[in-house]
């Protein structure tokens, strides 16, 4: 917009101020400006708003470990008597026995950590010893040490 015609639009041409709102105040374009910045704003706010972290199927692989290049599902459960003592299964363990072993070492790290605040473990049937099981998991049990 050139500089003649937008003096003419904000304080007026021979019939006087083109633009007016409110009581007659001539529109700034500080005004203009801040509104422009103001609805700038808020769109990169929504659109930062869906880069999230989001638990949906479509994103849930971002939070994943991999063992050996392997994804291993891993879940331990305590037992009814004791929290201490838990069994953790590790599915699809034929991709690679190794590091089956090794994501169901970590899950295991993780629920004494979280239990019990601390990594010590004893094992009944430690990651060296578990075997392959039917149906493609392999099975680890033991027991968190925990804070003495």
């Amino acid at each position: 917009m050139s500089q003649p015609l937008a003096d003419s639009l904000l304080h007026g041409g021979p019939s006087g101020p083109a633009l007016r709102v409110g009581r007659g105040e001539a529109v700034r374009k500080g005004t203009m400006k801040f509104t422009l910045a103001t609805l700038i704003g808020v769109a990169l706010l929504a659109l930062l708003a869906g880069c999230g972290n989001r638990s949906s199927k479509f994103m849930s692989n971002s939070n994943r470990t991999y063992f050996q290049g392997n994804f291993y599902p891993a879940k331990v459960t305590p037992a009814d008597e004791d929290p201490a003592v838990f069994t953790a299964v590790v599915s699809k363990a034929s991709q690679n026995l190794a590091g089956a072993r090794e994501a169901g070492e970590w899950e295991a790290t993780r629920y004494c950590i979280r239990q019990f605040g601390n990594s010590d473990k004893t094992w009944q049937a430690g990651p060296e010893t578990a075997q392959l099981q039917p149906g493609d998991d392999l099975i680890l049990s033991g027991t968190c040490v925990g804070w003495q």
